[in-house]
């Protein structure tokens, strides 16, 4: 939080009845607002959500045991209580802690969030896209250290919950932020972004991933679209004119700041002279500004992929829009740490090489981790699991992952997953000697690998975070790597 704070104050920022507050409760001063119990420390706030499976308001005596000094608490459960009690009204005897009541505590922590976001004076830039969302972060993080401290969203609290308690982290020690915006379903972005009111905001691309929740790529794109809506009139808006649906944004841009980035096509910031290698990715950043003048200056990255390229252009033009230099920019990038499960070498028992980049998976980012791998073509292995949240056209994007590690020259193809055996398919259609296999159990398809893998081959190990690739890459990997978290 950016400062302690009195109950009032959090009452009046949540718009909460103060609920069973004495008035001698009111000027109790708090130090966070937490939704997990296991995670309350002396002095903190507790917000009981509910959920599927739990509900935070059986969790009040947890709560005050561990310290905490009041729980936000919806109006159903004191209705609830009355009636388990007979009573007509709830006073401070009848529960374990203070209360603050609100309609909704879902939507409370929202405004908790943005209670603390106000606060906050440094820029703020917000992510979203079907694919690279984790990558700009990363990117884009660690370009505001120019500025100090900066705080970006933790692992993946990019929904509708995470990203108001990722508003909630930031704190005065903190001079920049960047928080990532993800969506199961159409309003999701613009839910989380009403929370975060970014100053900057990207939209990395739209491809058909995760089309369960949405039905169509358009609908996608709308959603994405969403977190132009949350910039005031001086906000800038960064997108993409390499991606289809780049003039449907510049429209919804309105008069709004637009900064374009592309290789392919025109862009305000482009890439020349571009070298990807197993080390990284060189290249000339090109700002072609409205002045007409134009600057150039050579930029390195320590990742992979023509893609990383477009994902950097993406967090180097939201660092111009928020008036850093380019030349400290592209200095700064080059320094980045690679973000674990996303195109990382690891080092494979009995001389393999391994590309990790099983964080997650989407059509658009195995495609481009499969151009990646084309660089090694006749050693390369593809071990691919499933991609997750594809509906009812899974099959047939599965099977175009099959066909397009071919057409790239992949030597060998693995799979486990039921959908991957549409990939295995594919690959081997119209072709004399078989080279992909299907594997129901990931032990079985680790002893394929190990009956035959060759010292110098390459490795990579791709898949939605529910198809657990991350067990097939420490199997694969040394003992050693996976116990310093490599994986």
């Amino acid at each position: 939080m950016m400062a302690s704070f009195t109950l009032v104050e959090l009452a009046q920022g949540i718009s909460a009845s103060t609920g069973t507050l004495l008035d001698s409760e009111l000027a109790l001063r708090a130090i966070k607002i937490n939704t997990d119990t296991r995670a309350i420390k002396e002095g903190d706030v507790f917000l009981a959500l509910r959920g599927d499976n739990f509900d935070g308001h059986d969790y009040l005596v947890q709560a005050k045991a561990q310290g905490a000094i009041a729980a936000v608490v919806d109006e159903t459960y004191v209705t609830d209580l009355k009636t388990q009690l007979n009573l007509s009204s709830v006073g401070a005897s009848d529960v374990p802690l203070p209360l603050l009541v609100v309609a909704d505590t879902l939507y409370a922590l929202g405004l908790a969030g943005l209670w603390n976001r106000q606060k906050f004076t440094g820029p703020l830039i917000a992510i979203t896209g079907s694919a690279g969302k984790t990558s700009v972060k990363s990117m884009a993080a660690h370009m505001m250290q120019l500025l100090g401290e900066c705080w970006s969203t933790p692992g993946n609290f990019n929904n509708h919950i995470g990203a108001p308690l990722t508003l909630l982290g930031l704190d005065t020690s903190h001079k920049a932020a960047v928080i990532e915006l993800g969506a199961s379903g159409k309003g999701e972005i613009a839910y989380s972004a009403q929370f975060a009111k970014p100053d900057v905001a990207i939209i990395t691309n739209v491809s058909g991933a995760h089309l369960e929740g949405f039905g169509s790529i358009e609908t996608i794109m709308q959603t994405k679209g969403e977190i132009i809506d949350s910039l005031s009139a001086n906000g800038c808006v960064v997108l993409n004119a390499d991606d289809v649906f780049f003039a449907d944004w510049v429209l919804r841009a309105g008069e709004r700041k637009v900064i374009s980035f592309g290789i392919e096509n025109y862009a305000d910031l482009t890439a020349q002279n571009i070298i990807c290698d197993d080390a990284g990715s060189r290249f000339d950043v090109v700002y072609q500004q409205q002045t007409s003048t134009e600057e150039r200056v050579a930029c390195e990255i320590p990742l992979l992929g023509r893609h990383n390229i477009l994902n950097a252009l993406s967090a180097i033009a939201a660092g111009l829009a928020l008036n850093l230099e380019l030349a400290a920019i592209c200095t700064q990038l080059k320094t980045m740490p690679v973000v674990a499960g996303r195109l990382q070498w690891i080092d494979g028992r009995d001389g393999i090489r391994i590309l990790n980049d099983s964080y997650n998976a989407s059509p658009a980012s195995v495609k481009a981790a499969i151009d990646v791998l084309g660089l090694w073509k006749e050693k390369a292995w593809l071990v691919l699991g499933d991609m997750a949240e594809l509906g009812e056209d899974s099959a047939v994007i599965h099977a175009e992952m099959g066909e397009y590690a071919k057409h790239i020259g992949i030597a060998n193809l693995v799979t486990t997953g039921k959908a991957c055996s549409h990939a295995v398919e594919a690959f081997n259609k119209d072709s004399d000697i078989r080279s992909a296999y299907w594997f129901d159990q990931q032990s079985d398809l680790l002893n394929y690998i190990n009956e035959n893998k060759q010292p110098g081959q390459v490795f990579l190990v791709k898949g939605s975070r529910s198809a657990g690739m991350d067990r097939v890459v420490a199997a694969l990997s040394h003992k050693s790597d996976a116990q310093n978290g490599e994986v």
